[in-house]
């Protein structure tokens, strides 16, 4: 476990080192030792420069490299806020404006389907307002749950017959409804206006002048070295590699660098940059939540006078964090490689507005995962579940379903992160593990341990 305090006196001024929130070293190992993740990055910066990184495991389940400054992971929607920042550049140096109707930067031959004749502009895109849908119709994951890498198919192509083909249900302009298409569409608009890949726009336009050097979309040469693995749990998994809707999740991180863009993000400065990423956070939006609203990209909840500013991100394998507060001048950034869902819990806690951090589970150190590992086939019928092992994490698979990765709420109970269910184990008379409980919505299924399974 490493903690690091640090001044980029480069990028921002010096500053004497301010005390920080006590817990965050324990809050990581606490994870880590709740088996939700193999490693986790944690960084801290104020607006007088100070810097506090954390970190905790390692990049790839089973090995010993450890997690620092420099490893890279997968921030997934995360990726809309940078996607923002450069529709903020365009709008700011007269390429775009806000108002422009999406049809005007959309190629001849794709027309876009409207809601009630009313066109969707790069606002709406950029707000979750534009109407569309979160997914495009014609996307399909390769199966429930986590899939392999489901975006890696889906082409440009592809999205245009969605576009030309299927009418929104709800008019632009109204409540923001979340949409993975509408934030890919306005990065590829970007792509076409400007006449460069996403990748590149981020690079040469956000990345370059904030020293953001381990950020792109497709990690090459040297980066490969600090790549993190994606995983399930503990569970190795394949990353993602999404083509198309790349401005809606693509892009890939370190902790160093999402410092340096969480610091961007706190100037109070009058530089052009300063002034676009500000555009950036106004608020122009009310969601259907109370209280949580939404500016171009970012979302925002709290006293208007005293907001928190945030977004977060979650792949197949990795789940991240990115939130500040502008009037504490305070930004946090939280980096897991695990699909677990604490990212967000986290920052916000340290960020002083999540009083209430509910502590993981710890398995019992008599236990093993092996202990519960088994084939148990339900009462009265032929399917089974498979419990098994896989770099020490438990994973559950039902007859003709993808494995999944489960999570010890308690010495008997485990949850999936992928759905609602739960699977309770009983124990027999003689001791062990013999039967399993699966609760799913308003089913109960029980299953019998039929042969134990010697997979790790």
């Amino acid at each position: 476990m490493i903690v690091m305090l640090v001044l980029f006196s480069s990028l921002w001024s010096s500053a004497l080192a301010q005390s920080s929130p006590p817990d965050v070293q324990a809050l990581i190992d606490t994870q880590i030792k709740a088996r939700t993740t193999p490693g986790m990055a944690v960084g801290i910066v104020d607006r007088t420069g100070v810097v506090e990184m954390y970190f905790g495991g390692v990049r790839h389940s089973g090995s010993k490299e450890p997690i620092d400054a420099q490893t890279i992971f997968e921030i997934g929607s995360i990726s809309k806020v940078f996607t923002t920042f450069l529709l903020a550049q365009a709008v700011a140096e007269g390429r775009l404006a806000l108002s422009d109707p999406v049809q005007d930067h959309l190629p001849d031959t794709v027309q876009l389907m409207l809601c009630d004749g009313v066109p969707i502009t790069l606002e709406h895109l950029a707000t979750h307002t534009s109407g569309l849908a979160r997914m495009p119709s014609n996307y399909s994951a390769t199966y429930s749950g986590y899939p392999a890498d489901p975006f890696a198919g889906y082409e440009i192509d592809a999205m245009y017959d969605h576009l030309s083909s299927v009418r929104p249900t709800r008019p632009p302009g109204g409540t923001p409804v979340y949409s993975n298409l509408g934030m890919g569409l306005l990065g590829h608009v970007l792509e076409h206006r400007e006449g460069a890949e996403y990748e590149a726009l981020v690079i040469d336009r956000i990345c370059r002048p904030l020293h953001m050097k381990d950020t792109c979309c497709t990690p090459k040469g040297p980066l490969l070295d600090q790549l993190s693995g994606a995983h399930d749990g503990l569970r190795p998994i394949d990353a993602w590699h999404i083509s198309t809707l790349e401005g809606a999740g693509d892009i890939n991180s370190s902790l160093r660098d999402m410092l340096r863009f969480a610091a961007a993000n706190l100037d109070e400065g009058d530089s052009l940059q300063a002034r676009m990423l500000r555009r950036c956070h106004e608020l122009r939006v009310d969601t259907a939540q109370d209280g949580v609203r939404i500016g171009l990209g970012w979302h925002s909840f709290g006293d208007k006078a005293r907001p928190v500013i945030w977004h977060n991100g979650a792949t197949g394998g990795f789940n991240s964090f990115l939130g500040f507060s502008p009037s504490l001048g305070r930004a946090v950034v939280v980096l897991s490689n695990s699909n677990d869902g604490g990212a967000t819990r986290m920052g916000l806690h340290l960020l002083e507005e999540l009083d209430d951090l509910p502590t993981p589970y710890i398995p019992e150190e008599t236990l093993s995962p092996a202990d519960y590992a088994g084939i148990y086939q339900m009462e009265g019928q032929a399917m089974r579940c498979t419990i098994s092992v896989d770099h020490g994490q438990l994973v559950a698979q039902l007859t003709g379903q993808p494995a999944q990765a489960i999570f010890a709420a308690s010495k008997d109970a485990f949850t999936f992160r992928t759905s609602s269910a739960e699977i309770t184990f009983e124990s027999g008379s003689e001791g062990g593990f013999d039967r399993m409980v699966l609760q799913q919505n308003a089913a109960t299924l029980r299953f019998n341990r039929i042969e134990p399974d010697d997979s790790e």
